[in-house]
């Protein structure tokens, strides 16, 4: 786990520990569904941020958009010509 993933989940157990303890407080009150769906969402936060981080996201939204600006050889146009192949002037 390197530095980046550690401050990750720091930042990740501010958020995810009130909500379980509010969870906890529900649950304690005899609110057994809000107790219970506050603790699923905290665990949720957690388990997320394990397996999806912000890098991730990034790479995958960046990638795309990179696949769809590059063109393909057949599409570059020639010296000679402005327009694509299979393009109409």
């Amino acid at each position: 786990m390197g530095i980046i993933d550690t401050i990750s989940l720091a930042g990740t157990l501010v958020l995810a520990l009130p909500i379980g303890m509010l969870g906890v407080e529900f649950l304690v009150g005899g609110e057994t569904a809000m107790g219970v769906g506050f603790i699923a969402i905290a665990a949720a936060l957690v388990v997320g941020q394990h397996y999806i981080s912000v890098f991730d996201i990034k790479e995958r939204v960046l990638g795309t958009a990179v696949d769809a600006v590059v063109l393909e050889e057949d599409e570059v146009p020639s010296d000679d010509d402005d327009t694509p192949e299979g393009y109409q002037k």
